[in-house]
């Protein structure tokens, strides 16, 4: 054990760095749970109770025919991979999250791995490090969003597949399947990773290949990619086929329409206005876009939703240069290899609509080879650019890192917590029904009631063998209510009885501003988010006009009494 410390002391550190970056306060921060994770989550916890998903009516077993729960068109393996801790503990934000954080861990030992094995040791341990603090990959980390599995058993079948390139070639397959059934937008380029992957071995290791596996792998999955389309042609329900984007499009058939309408008719109109270039420039646009500067180290998309920070540090874009031009100098096929990996990465986002906006889980694959480029800037400029001042510039690096994460973890930690991403106000809505009297009704109106209801089960921890056919015929009949309490659309001429606690989500409409009551409100600006009508529960307290000063421990809302909880969130 000593030895094995001894050896990989730096690489434990890294997983020490990461599991701590993933895990801490996972309970309580992301602050809320998402429409998209929330599914995986509910759906883990009904099979496990029942074998069934909420509507009764599917089985996991179906995935492997790449068949969805109803309305559901989400990624096959999730719905599986959460059940051991979903299914087996009390509904929470860390254990709905905890399966994504150790698979985001596993990503960071991966990807060190396959540093290790396409450059060496000190390479791999600057990739490592730099992967295990990524602002992307600690945020998705701690989330349940699919392209996590995803991400962590690409790299693992890219790494097997490489260091495994003779007998046990074969082994990368059940990965890179995994793989497949982890994330829909990472499917498309199953086959291009496979594919260049095998070239690259095919070339750098004549000898050492076993060109009879990797036939068979190539032709396998060839194979099951076949099979998949087969069943999204023949399937009778909804596929995401459609969302593919296609030249024939009526939105680039309108956008062609309206410049030519607005244009002074001339041969060069005609030439350089039509579908196919309409087509060209959104592809290109996408892909410019995904590459700049402000995208990747500025402020990121709506998804990331920090805002304020990018997909990378500042110092990042400096190494990300210095680690392409230096690896092209010494390893031209290395470095083509790698950035043929990240521009593939990069085409489920090209090919996913009209919309030219970014969407960073499109590109999750293009991330991991970025990082490889960015540690090998890193390992070069400490030790061949300078090598009588190593020590000093390693130590400025690591002291410039410290301080990027730092502001980083500020703002994740402490300014992204109260800006009610995910839904917050409906967590809070959630701890407010749970602590009125089990006797009194409570109506709650929704724009969204099939969404405030699924939450209301996880933030609740309502699921389990005794409530479960209660909440199968509420999906089935679409008469969504549990116990005393009623989802509802909004209806302005719905009249509050008095023995009745009704809640009426903003926006909604179905009831007078004028009547008195209290409400439940956005962290950043108090605007109204839910208005409480005929309160018995929390208007005996002292309630602020505005939350404020809110703590790291009161975002831990399932554990506040009912005073400390309506005097924090529910105001007058």
């Amino acid at each position: 054990m000593k030895r094995f410390v001894k050896k990989y002391y730096l690489l434990l550190f890294i997983i020490l760095i990461s599991v701590f970056l993933r895990f801490f306060w996972l309970d309580r921060i992301p602050s809320a749970i998402g429409g998209d994770e929330l599914v995986y989550i509910l759906e883990a916890k009904s099979v496990a109770v029942s074998g069934k998903d909420l509507t009764g009516t599917w089985n996991p077993l179906s995935i492997f025919r790449f068949k969805y729960p109803p309305d559901e068109t989400q990624a096959e393996l999730p719905y599986i991979f959460n059940i051991p801790i979903v299914g087996l503990t009390k509904f929470s934000l860390f254990t709905a999250r905890a399966t994504s954080a150790v698979l985001s861990v596993l990503t960071v030992v991966g990807l060190y791995l396959l540093a290790r094995e396409l450059f060496n040791d000190p390479i791999a341990i600057a990739i490592g490090f730099i992967t295990a603090i990524n602002p992307w990959e600690i945020y998705i980390g701690r989330t349940a969003y699919d392209m996590v599995p995803a991400v962590c058993f690409y790299v693992w079948g890219i790494y097997v597949m490489i260091v495994r390139k003779g007998k046990l070639l074969l082994w990368s397959l059940p990965l890179f399947i995994l793989a497949f059934y982890s994330y829909i937008a990472t499917k498309v380029i199953f086959l291009p990773i496979l594919f260049i992957v095998g070239f690259y071995i095919f070339k750098k290791f004549p000898r050492q290949i076993n060109k009879k596996h990797l036939i068979i792998l190539l032709s396998a999955s060839i194979l099951f990619v076949f099979f998949f389309v087969s069943s999204l042609i023949t399937s009778k329900s909804h596929t995401r086929i459609s969302e593919i984007i296609s030249i024939n499009n009526p939105a680039i058939s309108q956008t062609v329409n309206d410049i030519r309408k607005s244009s002074i008719r001339s041969v060069f109109v005609d030439l350089y206005v039509n579908k196919y270039t309409v087509f060209s420039s959104i592809i290109w646009t996408k892909l410019f876009k995904n590459l700049s500067f402000d995208y990747l180290f500025s402020y990121g998309d709506n998804f990331f939703s920090i805002y304020n920070h990018g997909l990378f540090y500042f110092i990042d874009a400096v190494f990300l240069i210095l680690g392409l031009l230096t690896m092209f100098a010494k390893n031209k096929r290395l470095t083509v290899f790698i950035g043929i990996l990240a521009l593939v990465g990069i085409i489920p986002h090209l090919i996913h609509g009209v919309d030219a906006e970014d969407f960073t889980p499109h590109i999750v694959m293009m991330i991991p080879f970025l990082i490889l480029f960015i540690g090998y800037g890193i390992h070069e400029c400490i030790y061949s650019f300078f090598p009588k001042y190593k020590k000093i510039i390693l130590i400025a690096v690591v002291v410039l890192y410290t301080i990027s994460l730092g502001n980083f973890l500020q703002i994740y930690w402490f300014q992204n917590s109260l800006t009610g991403q995910f839904d917050f106000p409906l967590r809070v809505m959630s701890k407010y029904i749970q602590i009125q009297n089990r006797n009194r009704p409570v109506i709650v109106y929704s724009l969204r009631t099939v969404d405030v209801f699924k939450k209301y089960l996880f933030y609740g921890n309502l699921i389990n063998s005794q409530t479960l056919p209660v909440i199968q015929r509420a999906f089935r009949t679409n008469t969504i209510q549990i116990g005393n309490v009623s989802f509802i659309g909004c209806n302005s001429k719905a009249i509050i009885p008095k023995d009745v606690t009704v809640l009426n989500e903003a926006g909604c409409g179905a009831f007078s501003k004028d009547t008195e009551h209290l409400n439940i409100t956005r962290l950043t600006d108090g605007g109204e988010s839910f208005s409480i009508n005929n309160d018995i529960t929390c208007s005996g307290y002292q309630l602020k006009p505005y939350p404020s000063d809110i703590t790291i421990g009161e975002l831990n809302i399932e554990h506040l009494s009912p005073q400390q909880f309506c005097e924090t969130y529910i105001t007058r």
